[in-house]
């Protein structure tokens, strides 16, 4: 609705029109204008996809960019100077520009990742911590048409000193078998990944 004065010119506009269906977008503000209005656009927020704004100053990020939904989400809406969502804050995720932080934990930006320990290095793929022998046996064996005819055995585990095995000349020993048993003890449950959304784009070719 118009505000006409007695010259007959238009003064301003009533702000419901603007802001109607035919009016500004959410992520433009409504200015008054003499005979009509404007609808210039929000401030902007850096990796905001959407932007919403009532005034050039009163601008927030209803949702950022790569949201999946729930806690999967790639940027998180942070206040900024007393105001709410008013930045798009970088967060670990399976972004090639971001740190997964698996095994770990990351309750901020990237910068605040905490490997899980014994695991260390980009991403936190790099296993630190060694595993421990339990049991090592080496055996001496001579096969003769695929059958084990004599053998050997040798504590290979020992730590302190090494076990010596004296063998004949006259026995043509020709295979070295050796078996491990280690253990390793892995992260907690808690430092294992989230729920996370893979996104795959399929193209369709056509011969």
């Amino acid at each position: 609705m118009l505000i006409v004065d007695h010259t007959g010119g238009c003064v301003t506009v009533n702000i419901n029109e603007c802001l109607g269906n035919k009016g500004c977008r959410e992520d433009q503000y409504c200015v008054n204008r003499h005979c009509g209005y404007s609808c210039p656009a929000c401030t902007a927020i850096a990796n905001c996809e959407r932007l919403i704004c009532t005034t050039a100053s009163n601008h927030q990020c209803n949702r950022c960019n790569f949201d999946r939904g729930g806690q999967v989400k790639a940027y998180q809406q942070v206040s900024s100077g007393g105001y709410p969502n008013r930045v798009c804050e970088q967060r670990c995720s399976w972004r090639p520009d971001s740190n997964f932080c698996y095994p770990g934990r990351c309750p901020t930006t990237p910068s605040s990742c905490t490997c899980a320990p014994g695991f260390g290095g980009n991403n936190c793929l790099t296993i630190s911590s060694q595993s421990t022998i339990m049991h090592c046996l080496a055996k001496l064996q001579r096969v003769v048409n695929y059958t084990e005819r004599d053998t050997l055995e040798a504590d290979c585990g020992a730590v302190t000193a090494p076990s010596t095995v004296y063998v004949g000349r006259h026995n043509a020993y020709n295979r070295l078998q050796v078996t491990w048993d280690s253990s390793w003890i892995g992260p907690t449950a808690a430092d294992w990944p989230r729920h996370q959304r893979l996104q795959i784009d399929v193209q369709k070719l056509d011969l």
